[in-house]
């Protein structure tokens, strides 16, 4: 850590010499709360607004698989925790998938995991079951 707090410079540099002093001994010891508090230090709030506003706007098109992909990368770049994660993947499905998942009582719908893996089961089964009804031609005489 010491040699990432050493490699700052100008405002950052000031911030650093902060945990250098005491003041957040913290930092000097967790990668993940460092980076964290970097992140809320210097964050782009122009940036941050504009992520929010991809995620608002993000919504299933293609595959769930895709979807969810696009979806994981915005919610690490907002910083949102995971437990919030679940309702807001929900919101950007196709109604075919929200609505096959609806019937299914036995999950955690707070869970993003158990979301994810019901949303993509029941995607992939309707573009399976799309596929093979097309492959089939029908002849009335």
């Amino acid at each position: 850590m010491l040699i990432i707090i050493q490699s700052l410079a100008e405002v950052a540099e000031t911030w650093s010499h902060l945990i250098q002093q005491g003041k957040r001994d913290d930092l000097l010891y967790s990668f993940h709360a460092f980076s964290l508090a970097l992140r809320e230090t210097f964050k782009d709030q122009h940036l941050h607004n504009c992520l929010i506003k991809k995620l608002k706007f993000l919504k299933q098109t293609g595959s769930v698989i895709t979807y969810a992909t696009k979806f994981k990368v915005l919610m690490y770049q907002i910083g949102y925790g995971q437990d919030t994660w679940a309702d807001l993947f929900m919101n950007g499905l196709k109604d075919k998938v929200l609505d096959s998942m609806t019937s299914v009582v036995t999950i955690d719908w707070r869970n993003y995991s158990e979301v994810k893996k019901l949303a993509i089961s029941l995607d992939q089964c309707m573009a399976l079951r799309f596929s093979s009804s097309k492959d089939h031609t029908f002849y009335i005489n």
